[in-house]
């Protein structure tokens, strides 16, 4: 069963460690598994808002950026921070960018767009190694991972290859990745294609030689989900970096709806959500190689 999309109302108590697996276990429903040789081989992590708590800065840099559009196009308009969020909730500067010149009927060359998209980048660089956000919990659990060698760790992103790598320095969380385990869509692959296109995933699975039931991602956004469940690959739905409660519950939502296996309210909760995960592809295993023998007896 899928996790379920109400939040909890909770506080968090720093004598208790143990709280938010208790709020993970009344968000999901119960399983039993024994001592089991898990099959997953692979764990892939998205950057943005998953490893990296990049919304805030996001947010500021598309309103500096989208400003100096409207500002060198002559084009009377201003917004603010809060009427970015109403108005284009979800998107990238870049695509907020090609909204506009929709709505205002002008457009921008390539070269424009390119000079864009890299002052959008080295702010966003910038503010990262200003102001160092790793998502909260997310560096035990990457050290805890990395020293019991079970899994592979890597990076699927949408975002281009320098800026993923300036945030898992600037977190301090760079060392957990191999320099060939982060993957980028715009920057990895000959051919770019962002999430939700599903190539990124393949594509770091082809060079890692798994399948899709070899691996788990961990996802924060609908284009991100739907990338990897396209690829095959289960997928949980990480909603820690949400500031607000209303807000985590649309996005658990959203997400369970695209078809994630469960939703993670913050890394507290992350190895519980593995062992759940595990069991339930080990069930799922099982259960296939009952159909073959029944199909194999019904043959004869």
């Amino acid at each position: 069963m899928k996790a379920a999309t109400k939040l909890l109302d909770h506080e968090t108590n720093p004598n208790e460690q143990s709280s938010n697996a208790r709020l993970y276990k009344a968000m999901t429903s119960p399983t039993s598994s024994n001592e089991f040789n898990t099959p997953i081989k692979q764990i892939f992590f998205d950057c943005d808002n998953t490893l990296v708590d990049t919304e805030t800065i996001a947010v500021e840099v598309a309103d500096i950026v989208i400003n100096r559009v409207l500002a060198d196009k002559s084009i009377d308009i201003t917004y603010n921070i809060e009427q970015l969020i109403a108005k284009y909730f979800g998107l990238t500067a870049r695509q907020m960018i090609v909204e506009l010149q929709k709505e205002l009927d002008f457009t921008l060359t390539a070269d424009e767009t390119k000079a864009y998209t890299t002052f959008e980048e080295d702010l966003i660089i910038d503010l990262l190694h200003q102001n160092p956000r790793p998502c909260e919990g997310i560096q035990g659990v990457l050290a805890r991972l990395s020293a019991g060698g079970r899994y592979r760790l890597a990076v699927v992103s949408s975002s281009p290859i320098r800026r993923i790598r300036a945030a898992l320095e600037a977190c301090d969380i760079a060392q957990y990745f191999a320099p060939d385990q982060v993957f980028s869509a715009k920057s990895s692959m000959p051919t770019p294609k962002s999430k939700p296109d599903p190539a990124i995933y393949q594509w770091a699975m082809a060079k890692n030689e798994v399948t899709a039931d070899q691996c788990i991602a961990f996802e924060d956004s609908r284009s991100g989900a739907r990338s990897a469940i396209e690829a095959g690959i289960a997928c949980v739905a990480y909603v820690g970096a949400y500031g607000s409660e209303w807000h985590r519950q649309q996005v658990a939502e959203t997400l369970l709806g695209e078809g994630c296996e469960m939703v993670m309210l913050d890394y507290g909760c992350f190895f519980e959500c593995l062992r759940d995960l595990e069991s339930k592809m080990v069930r799922k295993q099982r259960e296939g190689a009952i159909d073959e023998v029944i199909a194999l007896w019904q043959a004869q």
